[in-house]
């Protein structure tokens, strides 16, 4: 039988008796709800025969290809989890298994970056977690855990403010939101997961500053850079930099302790990155000399990416053209595009917290940040003139479509 389950309820159980010790007080019963959720969700791969990941691809490249007639592919446009991610991930698995550093991919042509293509996820906690695990069994012990990551911190960071309830609707929905649940076993999550805890994080040693809570931020700040998507660090960054000069207009916090504040949340950002710096490192190293860096000096990134009017339909009802992959879409219905979405109780809740403002006049409430922060996003993502491209300039190497993380 796959136990796959097992262990992974066994980490998660871990997680949240060591979070209950050190002080957090998160409920035994929100615990078992969000396990519960992704035991249904990935109930096949976590407890059968069944791997979560699309390997119909390989029947269509040789030389399995000839061997298949009309074969039709569930969902071509994730084809990079079969011919990249997961042979990387296999890669790396194996060197740690024989106690090797995974510098180096032998495998591809004369040989390849394999550490330093952060695509490998080499150095990733989640990664680590999952090694005891076959390959099929650790993709899915992976998504698993990404998951529960992304509603658990996603709840601990509302119910600081915010009822239990409300706060278990918040982290369902950016748990199920439609970029954790697209790219789900591509780095950019491993990453992205993390946002809500880089933010409870903020919040908590704009709060109160403790050595307990800088360890904190940088161990957040280390896990989503040893994650392998720096672009995803990167915006995640650029969003709590905004929340940082928010925080700052705050009242009740003299001048000198605000910028102290600020003082240690770049000190614990500017730690994680020499803890990570055996990613970083090789990382640096290899970008100037990859494909995606020289053609982009030649083909800088387009602004406005996916920021036509049908694009922005999708970010409100991503089924608009089509349910893909059962059905062919009628509009701009891909990967991309459709990941912006993280439920109409978001939609609703923009508006209620805008109308709060305006009723109770509470501009500094931290409430009143993600409705200033959620055109800022909007614009970037749309192409709006000037804020889009201060944004592409000063983020030209990042695949910028996918700012749509911040707005989930």
């Amino acid at each position: 039988m796959n136990s796959t389950w097992f262990y992974v309820a066994v980490l998660y159980a871990a997680a949240v008796w060591l979070a209950r010790r050190w002080g957090s007080d998160f409920p035994w019963r929100i615990a078992g709800l969000f396990y519960a959720l992704v035991l249904v969700f990935l109930w096949l791969p976590l407890t059968g025969p069944y791997v979560n990941i699309p390997v119909d691809m390989v029947q269509t490249y040789p030389p399995w290809l000839i061997t298949t007639r009309d074969h039709r592919v569930a969902n071509p446009e994730i084809n990079d989890i079969v011919m990249q991610i997961v042979p990387w991930a296999h890669q790396v698995r194996e060197a740690w298994k024989s106690l090797h550093f995974p510098l180096w991919n032998a495998l591809s042509g004369s040989g390849y970056p394999l550490l330093a293509n952060g695509q490998s996820s080499g150095l990733s906690p989640i990664r680590f977690l999952a090694l005891p695990l076959s390959l099929g069994n650790a993709f899915t012990a992976e998504a698993a855990m990404k998951m529960l990551i992304a509603m658990s911190f996603m709840y601990a960071f509302c119910r600081r403010r915010w009822r239990e309830l409300a706060s278990a609707f918040g982290a369902i929905c950016f748990g199920y939101c439609t970029f954790v649940q697209t790219w789900l076993h591509f780095p950019l999550v491993t990453v992205a997961v993390f946002l809500p805890a880089a933010f409870l994080t903020l919040d908590l040693i704009f709060e109160r500053p403790t050595w307990f809570r800088f360890i904190g931020a940088i161990s957040v700040w280390s896990a989503m850079l040893l994650g392998g998507h720096p672009e995803t660090v990167a915006h995640i960054f650029f969003l709590a930099g905004l929340y940082v000069v928010f925080l700052l207009a705050q009242t009740g916090v003299a001048v000198p302790q605000r910028l102290q504040r600020i003082g240690i949340f770049i000190a614990a950002v500017g730690l994680a990155a020499i803890i990570a710096s055996p990613f970083l490192a090789p990382f640096v190293e290899a970008l100037h000399k990859s494909k995606r860096y020289q053609e982009l000096q030649v083909y800088p990134n387009e602004i406005g990416y996916y920021s036509d009017f049908p694009s922005a339909i999708i970010l409100f009802q991503p089924h608009f053209f089509g349910d893909v992959p059962y059905e062919k879409p009628w509009g701009p219905e891909v990967a991309e595009s459709i990941t912006g979405f993280a439920g109409v109780l978001g939609v609703a809740a923009w508006f209620g917290l805008l109308i709060r403002a305006i009723a109770l006049r509470r501009w500094r409430d931290r409430e009143f940040f993600f409705v200033v922060a959620t055109p800022i996003v909007l614009g970037i993502i749309l192409g709006w003139p000037v804020v889009s491209q201060l944004f592409h300039l000063l983020f030209s190497l990042a695949a910028n479509a996918r700012l749509r993380l911040l707005l989930c």
